[in-house]
């Protein structure tokens, strides 16, 4: 079970259709073809054509999941290592089960991989012109399933 199902598992249904709804409001996910495998591989080509191995970014989840996996996160990574996981609101570290959802660049990369080979019935994705890293992932797992929804938002990134 990936960490936003494990997350996406202790929300309550009341939740749920809160979060729903607001994602309906907002206009939920569009198709954006930036989730083909070729655009895929020329976004990893830049991300490591530039040998950012030390950085920090936010991520933000929208996702039918527990309330503290929506607040915005402040990941440091050293030598392509995790070695921080903050909420940006507070600056408190961000604890299990929670912490897993926040990975590195390259994990980001994997969620987008995961999706094409499970078939996700829509995967939108954008990528930084520069570096090549996703700036934002949606991703609806099953077409007429409500629930399984998630989108990952990228911003503030820093080498450091």
């Amino acid at each position: 079970m990936t960490p936003i199902a494990t997350i996406m598992r202790s929300m309550t249904r009341r939740s749920a259709l809160a979060v729903s709804l607001a994602l309906a409001l907002a206009g939920g996910c569009r198709d954006i073809t930036g989730s083909t495998a070729g655009q895929l591989a020329s976004a990893r080509e830049r991300w490591a054509a530039n040998g950012t191995a030390s950085y920090d970014f936010t991520i933000s989840l929208s996702c039918f999941c527990a309330p503290n996996a929506l607040r915005p996160v402040v990941v440091v990574v050293s030598n392509g290592v995790v070695h921080g996981r903050k909420y940006k609101d507070t600056g408190a570290d961000v604890t299990p089960p929670f912490s897993t959802a926040y990975s590195t660049i390259e994990g980001l990369f994997g969620i987008v991989e995961d999706a094409r080979s499970r078939n996700a019935a829509q995967l939108d994705v954008v990528y930084d012109p520069e570096r090549g890293y996703p700036t934002r992932i949606s991703i609806d797992y099953v077409a007429k399933a409500i629930d399984d929804e998630v989108a990952y938002t990228v911003t503030d990134f820093h080498v450091r």
